[in-house]
């Protein structure tokens, strides 16, 4: 009883302090600047965008796959340099709105902005034919589980929480899909990957991960972060788990850069 009073005070007090601070801060659309919350409806449908389903998502060079393109698929190359079978995303983070509410989650800690762009990428799945989505996916639909993309114990302190995370747990409420906590750890602390090119961002990951139980070989598993810009990162997470056993691994973000 006790617990369940603190509780429902914990709740009431976070509730009456977001209600105080949208009263003397009020919210405004990071795109537009309209006041009511950080991303509009109208914005909302802006970042919306297809997958390009004719092209690598790593390379940019046309892939086919059995005489059709694949939505999301990547070239032979790109899956054994990566590890990755294929990438989904939402947007392109390049765009002027989309570097804004990643930073704004990221950096600033505006969680509420995770459910609608979980929202957003989820439904860019969705929006694909069935027929043409990802059959690995598609078709194993009870055997596909989520491992979002872990953080340093250090820069988990820092930020307080990880985005890919939670991303990973909206998706899971919004799809079948399986939610897998305990596969994965940071390994080893990386240093910031914004000024270094994309064979620098591979060295620099190498071994970043470590596995904390093996993965199981029946399942298709996608790796969750908010952005993939050249993969490294979720190529090297990718890697790992395909080096022990997994036989097919996708990644999926709010954005590509």
């Amino acid at each position: 009883m006790l617990f369940q009073a603190s509780t429902k005070t914990r709740e009431f007090l976070e509730r009456a302090s977001e209600v105080f601070l949208d009263t003397i801060f009020p919210k405004h659309c990071l795109g537009c600047d309209i006041e009511g919350a950080f991303i509009c409806a109208l914005c909302v449908k802006n970042l919306k965008r297809r997958v390009d389903t004719e092209r690598c998502p790593a390379c940019g060079k046309e892939a086919y796959l059995t005489g059709k393109y694949a939505n999301g698929t990547l070239c032979a190359s790109c899956r054994k340099s990566l590890g990755l079978d294929g990438i989904i995303w939402s947007f392109d983070y390049r765009g002027k709105l989309a570097p804004r509410v990643i930073q704004a989650v990221k950096y600033y800690g505006i969680k509420e902005l995770i459910e609608p762009l979980t929202a957003i990428l989820y439904d860019s799945y969705l929006s694909i034919p069935f027929a043409l989505r990802p059959e690995e996916i598609a078709d194993k639909t009870d055997f596909v589980k989520l491992i979002s993309i872990p953080l340093h114990k250090r820069r988990s302190r820092a930020r307080g929480f990880n985005q890919a995370e939670l991303i990973a747990e909206e998706l899971s409420r919004l799809s079948s899909w399986k939610l897998e906590k305990n596969i994965l750890k940071r390994a080893r602390y990386t240093e910031t990957q914004t000024e270094l090119g994309r064979e620098e961002r591979i060295l620099n990951m190498e071994g970043a991960f470590e596995l904390l139980s093996p993965p199981d070989k029946e399942a298709t598993y996608i790796l969750i972060d908010d952005i993939i810009t050249t993969g490294a990162t979720i190529g090297s997470a990718a890697k790992l788990l395909k080096k022990n056993g997994a036989k097919v691994v996708w990644g999926m973000a709010f954005a590509k850069g």
